[in-house]
């Protein structure tokens, strides 16, 4: 799976995510780790994205932005 189609996938994911209320409270601690993990591989994914040029530099702040505001409804 390329890059690209990672990122994809984790983002729809992320968009899945912040479509619901869920918080810290309501997941087990396997679901926990799991959506920390995506997020975390998000962060890393999006970097990769931007130095391919797969997606314009704008686009890619504004997905950031749903990616954090992820993590801090996780943490939060």
């Amino acid at each position: 799976m390329s890059v690209k189609e990672q990122y994809d996938r984790g983002m729809q994911e992320v968009r899945a995510f912040l479509k619901t209320e869920t918080t810290w409270q309501d997941l087990t601690i396997e679901e926990f780790s799991e959506y920390s993990s995506l997020f975390k591989s998000l962060l890393l994914l999006s970097e990769l994205v931007m130095r391919e040029g797969v997606y314009p530099e704008e686009y890619l702040k504004e997905e950031l932005q749903l990616i954090y505001r992820s993590i801090k409804r996780l943490v939060f």
